[in-house]
């Protein structure tokens, strides 16, 4: 096939050309049974819409709908599912092997996993896989990519479909031609899409090529390009510290690798699930960004401590496709947050101040009683304490009444009830008391000490008055003796 070789040559290092080329990518395995697969021949463009999606994978379009079934079963093609795909990194390698600047992958027999994965499935070969590739180049203005094969093959650069061979179907083959016009720096190419290539000489740009093989018997692949395609780091997902805690704070913490060092700035990219919610169960994560010349960058997952109940949360951090790098597996991982369970406060009670007296009447009460109510621990929440109030003094008369629960506030550990006598017309020889003993309630467990007592003190006798008895014998010593010189006179 003379389109396959008529590529225009590379522009060289000339103090180290380049002989091959490394590309590495990720096939999947399907079983026959998946209904995309061993289904209907027949070559159907439009089946992917004509930009790439963000996350670098192709948007099902549906084209005529003769070989495919549904945008669900399409997006297994090229992404993990579990018990519907297996996959493994798979390396091809292009080869100059004239010199003349063309690299050339060529297998008519490509059949890598057979025997793996879900194996051939009786078969002779394993027919049923997929295999994406995602690299860069540095536009030089002379470049040209051809494909030949089967079955579905779709090259985008920068995000823009520019060989689409989808479909079930023999070997079929699809150029694009990047050369610069004369006396330009930048190639404004439109393509049969509708869509227009835009690419300036010296800029990098993505390279993403997708590849299905879906049926009997055959299958080919071959590659020839003039394209120095980079072999971009790829970058994986560790769980060095699966196990977080709000209390003691202990941190939990994944780890984004390179398998070789980032040759400039690269960040890379992930979105983050699980049911902790950032900002409130943990502190926002720091960025993926690893410096030029390093390999991995740690992502700490800092636990929040809250009040709530909600048992033991996750933080799923997946990798996502960006630039400068490839995903590779393992892309996602788990780290647990478990939840701070404070103890149950023990509460207990006591009386420091065991004694009131009631005031004489028209008097207040000077002379209080106190029942403390009291945690081994401050609690962490305002905690409602329940109790019942008893003895011989009625409430409401020989005392002010008492609410028969109370609020310990949070971080405190003891809270005051006042028993506050009342004046009594009635004389009684003994003293009454108040009687206050703990419910069970939420949020707290009952102690030893459960009930406490105060005792409420008649009013003292009134004290004579000595001072009017004194004015009174005064004035009746007075009256007396003027009684008396009345009479002497």
């Amino acid at each position: 096939m003379s389109e396959v070789s008529s590529q225009p040559p590379a522009i060289r290092n000339k103090e180290a050309p380049m002989t091959q080329l490394t590309l590495s990518g990720k096939i999947r395995d399907f079983k026959d049974s998946h209904a995309d697969f061993e289904h209907v021949i027949a070559a159907e463009k439009n089946i992917v819409e004509p930009v790439l999606g963000n996350d670098r994978k192709p948007v099902y379009k549906g084209g005529k709908g003769e070989t495919t079934t549904s945008k669900e079963n399409f997006d297994q093609w090229f992404r993990d599912a579990q018990e519907v795909n297996l996959g493994k990194r798979l390396d091809i390698v292009l080869k100059d092997d004239d010199g003349n600047g063309v690299f050339t992958f060529n297998d008519q027999k490509f059949f890598p996993i057979d025997n793996e994965l879900f194996g051939n499935e009786g078969r002779k070969h394993n027919y049923h896989f997929t295999y994406e590739i995602h690299s860069e180049f540095t536009y030089q203005g002379t470049e040209k990519f051809t494909f030949s094969g089967d079955d579905d093959l779709w090259v985008f650069i920068d995000g823009k479909l520019v060989i689409d061979l989808g479909g079930v179907h023999s070997a079929l083959t699809g150029s694009i031609d990047l050369n610069l016009p004369a006396g330009t720096t930048q190639l404004n190419k439109s393509l049969s899409s509708g869509e227009t290539l835009v690419l300036d000489k010296g800029k990098n740009y993505s390279f993403d090529l997708f590849f299905a093989e879906r049926h009997t018997t055959e299958s080919h692949f071959r590659i020839d390009t003039s394209m120095l395609l980079k072999t971009l780091p790829i970058a994986t997902l560790l769980v060095e510290d699966a196990e977080a805690k709000e209390k003691p704070s202990d941190m939990g913490c994944f780890r984004i690798v390179l398998d070789k060092p980032a040759e400039t700035d690269t960040t890379v990219q992930y979105n983050v699930g699980g049911t902790a919610t950032s900002g409130t169960d943990y502190q926002t994560l720091r960025t993926g960004s690893i410096s030029a010349g390093e390999t991995s960058v740690k992502i700490p997952v800092k636990p929040i401590l809250d009040d709530l109940k909600e048992g033991t949360e996750t933080v799923v951090l997946t990798l996502l496709p960006g630039k400068g790098y490839e995903v590779g597996d393992p892309e996602s991982g788990t780290v647990t947050i478990a939840d701070y369970v404070p103890p149950t406060p023990v509460i207990c009670i006591k009386s420091p101040d065991p004694k009131a007296t009631e005031p004489r009447k028209g008097e207040v009460c000077i002379d209080t009683g106190k029942f403390l109510i009291c945690a081994e621990e401050p609690v962490a929440k305002d905690t409602v304490i329940c109790y019942t109030v008893g003895g011989t003094a009625t409430e409401g008369k020989d005392y002010k009444s008492i609410n028969r629960s109370v609020t310990l506030p949070k971080g405190e550990t003891e809270v005051c009830i006042e028993v506050t006598a009342l004046a009594d017309a009635v004389d009684c020889e003994e003293d009454e008391t108040v009687v206050v003993t703990l419910q069970p309630g939420n949020g707290y467990a009952l102690g030893d000490c459960c009930v406490a007592k105060v005792a409420i003190a008649e009013a003292p006798s009134q004290p004579p008055n000595y001072l009017l008895i004194c004015l009174v014998l005064l004035f009746l010593a007075i009256c007396g003796f003027w009684i008396f010189l009345y009479g002497a006179a």
